[in-house]
């Protein structure tokens, strides 16, 4: 049984080794489909609230699994962005490193295969506090 687990693992891609070692054990793998990236929608249905001093929490609706989300926040009424926030969890993203007293404009956006996704504007200017 061993030299038929080696024939089979041999002619498999290196990511399909898991695959091929779970069913040389007996197991039934279902075969997963891959779809094409496709570029994400903006986030909806953000909202905000203060955290640590100099931090602002986001929390958006999920666009999905594999989503990581990047935040950008502007001091001069969005000519430039820089960014000040990165998250690879759903539902929570963190701006840090914003100096209090001062009044940003942010923009979130999905990241995933196929690249940035739309970006979510602030309306209007957020003080950090």
């Amino acid at each position: 049984m061993v030299a038929a687990v080696r024939v089979v693992l041999a002619t498999l891609k290196p990511k399909d080794n898991d695959r091929a070692i779970a069913m040389s054990f007996g197991f039934k793998v279902a075969k997963t489909t891959r779809t094409a990236a496709t570029i994400l929608p903006k986030p909806t249905n953000v909202e905000y609230s203060y955290g640590m001093p100099g931090t602002i929490v986001f929390k958006c609706k999920s666009l999905g699994r594999n989503v990581k989300y990047l935040v950008e926040c502007s001091l001069d009424n969005g000519t430039t962005w820089t960014q000040c926030g990165f998250s690879t969890k759903s539902f929570s993203i963190i701006a840090s490193g914003l100096v209090r007293g001062k009044e940003y404009i942010f923009r979130i956006y999905g990241y995933n295969d196929a690249g940035e996704g739309y970006p979510w504007t602030s309306g209007g200017i957020i003080a950090a506090v």
